[in-house]
């Protein structure tokens, strides 16, 4: 029937040589993962500006009041916002609010605006143009090209 001196089990070797693999496996891992994440957060801040650049000309053409992305770089803060009729209300828009990217993107930092820091978008659909670039930590970059017809398209 049974007998109580087989053993059963892994032995010490075993258990070592496991280890090792598994710890070899990650220590390749984790670079590449960071690696990836730096460039995940990048592309999806681009997107998430983009957006919030296209939701600014949709609602001033719906309605009927100008929008405006107000920008500050890294060096003054290293935010955006979008604010309704800057030049009488000045609200910032509710669904959008101030997007820190500190705070929102670890390590993204808006390195480049307009000249004036700003990109307007009129009722009837136009915009001021103006180029933005986010950079990750690494020095990746990504454009965000609003042109005179309200387009906005990521480079």
């Amino acid at each position: 029937m049974f007998s109580f001196d087989q053993t059963r089990g892994f032995s010490i070797l075993e258990l070592v040589l496991i280890l090792s693999i598994l710890g070899l496996f990650l220590v390749i891992s984790v670079p590449n993962f960071t690696d990836w994440l730096h460039t995940y957060r990048l592309k999806t801040a681009a997107y998430t500006l983009a957006n919030h650049l296209r939701q600014a000309r949709l609602s001033a053409v719906y309605e009927g009041v100008s929008y405006q992305l107000q920008i500050k770089d890294k060096n003054q803060g290293n935010f955006y916002q979008i604010v309704q009729d800057p030049g009488g209300v000045n609200r910032i828009l509710d669904s959008i609010g101030q997007i820190v990217l500190d705070a929102e993107y670890k390590e993204i930092f808006i390195v480049s605006t307009p000249s004036s820091g700003k990109i307007t978008f009129t009722p009837k659909g136009g915009a001021s143009t103006g180029t933005i670039i986010l950079q990750n930590s690494k020095g990746e970059q990504r454009k965000i090209i609003v042109n005179n017809t309200g387009r906005v398209k990521i480079e």
